[in-house]
């Protein structure tokens, strides 16, 4: 899966931690969202995933509450167990499981693009920011309706936006991203009440205002 090792090349040198690509399998058609495992919260960062460079999570298509969740480098797949990952794709049991899983491997590797995709469809995009959306510190939903400059923390250190706020805002906002992408130190304020969303003039007339004070 050498794919993986490109992409995931070309995710830190775009400065994403977070995109989706399809798979299909079996009659079955997923979601592989993928992130870049170096950026994972710290109590993430296991030991035992030193050597792994994705975490990839399957989302059904069709019942988006049947997921699999697994960290992989070029070579295979960990953070399941083989019945897991059997029942999920539907492959049944054989004495050649060895040879059955690398050519699930070899299979896989014909989806995973070399690039981050330069656009996601709507399933793609959501899925990404839910994932997001559950790391420590960021907050649910994705309606943009505010953006803030950060504080200093007790050590009187500046505090600065988040990986997974920066890419939530590509994904969801890019217009108002690009407009205060240079500035680390604001963040953008997500809601899942739509009622409360903002245009990109109505925030940054708002941040403007605020900045006078």
């Amino acid at each position: 899966m050498l794919n993986l090792r490109h992409l995931i090349d070309d995710m830190k040198a775009n400065h994403w931690v977070i995109t989706a690509f399809d798979f299909s399998y079996k009659g079955k058609n997923y979601v592989v969202v993928c992130e870049d495992i170096s950026k994972q919260p710290d109590k993430e960062k296991l030991q035992k995933y030193k050597y792994y460079i994705a975490k990839l999570t399957f989302i059904d298509y069709n019942d988006e509450s049947r997921t699999l969740t697994v960290v992989a480098n070029t070579k295979y797949f960990s953070g399941v167990s083989t019945a897991e990952f059997r029942t999920f794709f539907g492959i049944e049991y054989g004495e050649n499981l060895g040879d059955i899983f690398q050519q699930f491997y070899s299979y896989f590797s014909k989806f995973i693009p070399e690039q981050v995709p330069k656009k996601l469809n709507k399933t793609q995009t959501n899925s990404c920011v839910k994932q997001l959306s559950r790391k420590k510190g960021e907050t649910d939903g994705q309606y943009c309706f505010n953006v803030f400059r950060n504080g200093k923390d007790s050590k009187q250190r500046q505090k600065h936006r988040s990986c997974y706020n920066t890419d939530k805002a590509k994904l969801l906002r890019p217009t108002l991203y690009n407009h205060f992408k240079k500035d680390l130190t604001i963040s953008f304020c997500f809601t899942t009440d739509k009622s409360k969303e903002k245009t990109d003039p109505e925030i940054i007339h708002i941040f403007a205002e605020r900045e006078k004070n």
